[in-house]
C-alpha cells in the first residue's frame, strides 16, 4: 500500500500521488508526483520524480565511478571528429549522393577504405 509522505518544513509539498506514463516506446513509467499544500505561496507547481530511473542513475553511477569503471572510460577519451574533417579536406567528401540504407552503406565504406588507404601510405612513405 502507498503512503502519502509529508515533508517537516511547513511549505514543503505533499506527495499528491503515483500516475503512471507510457512512453513512445509503450513502456509504463510510474511518477511520484509532489505539490504544495498552498500553491499561491510556492512558486514551483509540483515536482515529478521517477524512482524507477533514479534507482538505475544511482546504480550506473556506481558502477562509473568503480576503479574498472574509471579504467573503461579512460580509454574511450579518444576523439572521432578528425577523421570527418579529413575526410571532408582531404577526400572532398561533403555529401552522400545515393539513397537508402544499403548504398549509404557500401558508399560510406568505401570512404572509409580510401581515407584509411591514404593514411596507410603516408606512413609507409615516411619510414
Amino acid at each position: 500500500m502507498r503512503q502519502f509522505i509529508r515533508c517537516f518544513s511547513p511549505n514543503a509539498p505533499l506527495l499528491a500521488g503515483f500516475p503512471t506514463r507510457k512512453t513512445a516506446t509503450g513502456f509504463e513509467q510510474e511518477i511520484k508526483v509532489y505539490q504544495a499544500e498552498q500553491p499561491d505561496l510556492d512558486p514551483q507547481k509540483g515536482l515529478y520524480i521517477n524512482e524507477w530511473y533514479q534507482t538505475l542513475k544511482q546504480k550506473e553511477s556506481q558502477v562509473f565511478f568503480s576503479k574498472e569503471g574509471l579504467r573503461i572510460f579512460s580509454k574511450r577519451k579518444v576523439d572521432v571528429e578528425p577523421v570527418f574533417g579529413q575526410i571532408k579536406a582531404c577526400l572532398g567528401y561533403k555529401r552522400c549522393n545515393l539513397r537508402g540504407k544499403r548504398l549509404v552503406a557500401i558508399d560510406i565504406g568505401l570512404v572509409l577504405m580510401a581515407n584509411n588507404l591514404r593514411k596507410y601510405l603516408t606512413r609507409r612513405t615516411q619510414k
